[in-house]
């Protein structure tokens, strides 16, 4: 279109979904030897220069599991977008996705998380895990036989893990449901051993900021008694039952480090 200040500048053009461009992949077979990094928005390094919509239909009908993995971390730069968490989410559950792709698209529902949105993205990942995960309101019996769904629960724990809001506190809601995940563990009818699974859980509640108490005191001492007295449970339970290379001694003592 024209230049709206006169002034010969740069021609404005205006990018809407009605655009009969799907998406752009530059170097799709990754010939050339470089680093692509796009200059629009230099804050938003997962960005791929694409307007939101375009980065959906990348994600929905692009058969690439590179071009899929892309465009799922570049939704992730669309803050407080309802409509990019739905694309994510619809990502995760598809089952016939590859696994490695639902679970970038879980870590990054976990970027999304804003008070803005009142942390609609977080809802979305416990709802996930409660829908695919819990029977009859508690955690479900780990199985691990099927080894892309294992690795996309995994993945989805971490991101409820990873989550933080604008002051970089961790939600309450997040800690609650890792600590209901490590209390209501059940793995005796799974054929595999489940420490490297409740190693990961331990780190996470390592990684947490735990949010100030009521009273406004930097940490609320019923959360941080509630996290250490989980991550002391389990290196216990090493004691008793050693976990390979023990895993859980290792992940608690660098989870009470950090916190």
């Amino acid at each position: 279109g024209d230049d709206p200040d006169g002034d010969g500048g740069a021609e404005v053009v205006v990018v809407g979904s009605s655009v009969p461009l799907r998406w752009v992949r530059l170097d799709p077979e990754m010939d050339w030897v470089m680093e692509l990094r796009w200059t629009g928005r230099p804050e938003e390094v997962r960005w791929n220069g694409q307007p939101e919509f375009m980065c959906r239909e990348q994600l929905e009908h692009d058969n690439n599991v590179a071009s899929q993995s892309e465009a799922a971390a570049a939704l992730s730069t669309f803050s407080g977008s309802h409509s990019a968490m739905m694309a994510l989410e619809f990502c995760v559950l598809d089952e016939n996705i590859y696994y490695r792709v639902r679970a970038e698209a879980a870590a990054s529902l976990s970027r999304l998380v804003s008070a803005e949105t009142e942390h609609a993205a977080l809802h979305k990942l416990l709802k996930l895990l409660r829908d695919k995960w819990y029977r009859g309101g508690q955690v479900a019996p780990n199985d691990f036989s099927d080894l892309a769904e294992y690795h996309v629960l995994k993945a989805t724990t971490e991101a409820v893990g990873s989550a933080k809001d604008e002051m970089g506190y961790t939600p309450a809601e997040a800690i609650d449901l890792l600590i209901d995940l490590l209390d209501d563990n059940d793995n005796a009818a799974n054929e595999y051993d489940d420490g490297y699974y409740l190693g990961a859980l331990l780190l996470l509640l390592g990684s947490t900021r735990l949010p100030p108490d009521e009273e406004g005191r930097d940490l609320d001492p019923e959360l941080v008694g509630a996290v250490v007295a989980q991550v002391r449970r389990h290196m216990q339970l090493d004691l008793l039952v050693r976990s390979p290379h023990s895993v859980l001694t290792r992940c608690g003592l660098q989870a009470l480090c950090a916190l």
